[in-house]
């Protein structure tokens, strides 16, 4: 068993956490108002050197574009009202099974899964794009949506338009 931390090497570890936090905090000088943020804000790299899809600052409350982008997979879902469209690109190596969708509410976190009409499995190299449905809510009060292909959880869409 490992002996434990002592709580001069905790301070120590904590003062050099705190310090490097508040370094990169202070922007890098650009007059542009570019304070050299990264991550969702920014674009996130993906796997394949890609950018990430850019989070909107503000939008419709009635529609709503929100974007998917890892590795090679790219999904697209737009929401109009209650309907809409979910585009698949699959630029992975493998299949993927049928796609659904998620969302979860922004004040109470109520989840309610979205409706794909005619699912079906997308092949490598493929693009499948399906009819979607979500019932019960608005754009305005979704919190995040979820991609899901077959019972995966493949993470949240961001919401670009």
């Amino acid at each position: 068993m490992p002996a434990p931390v002592k709580r001069t090497h905790a301070v120590a570890v904590f003062t050099l956490a705190l310090a490097v936090l508040a370094a990169s905090c202070t922007g890098d000088g650009d007059d542009d108002g570019n304070t050299g943020a990264t991550g969702a804000t920014a674009g996130a790299t993906g796997a394949t050197g890609g950018e990430g899809p850019t989070p909107v600052q503000s939008g419709s409350d009635t529609a709503g574009t929100y974007e998917y982008s890892n590795a090679g997979l790219v999904a697209v879902l737009e929401l109009d009202g209650a309907a809409g469209s979910l585009e698949v690109d699959n630029g992975t190596d493998h299949e993927l099974p049928d796609p659904g969708f998620y969302a979860r509410h922004a004040l109470t976190g109520a989840r309610t899964d979205g409706v794909v009409t005619d699912p079906a499995p997308i092949p490598p190299g493929e693009t499948g794009t399906f009819e979607i449905e979500l019932e019960g809510l608005t754009v305005g009060d979704i919190g995040v949506l979820g991609l899901l292909f077959g019972e995966e959880d493949y993470g949240l869409l961001v919401r670009t338009a």
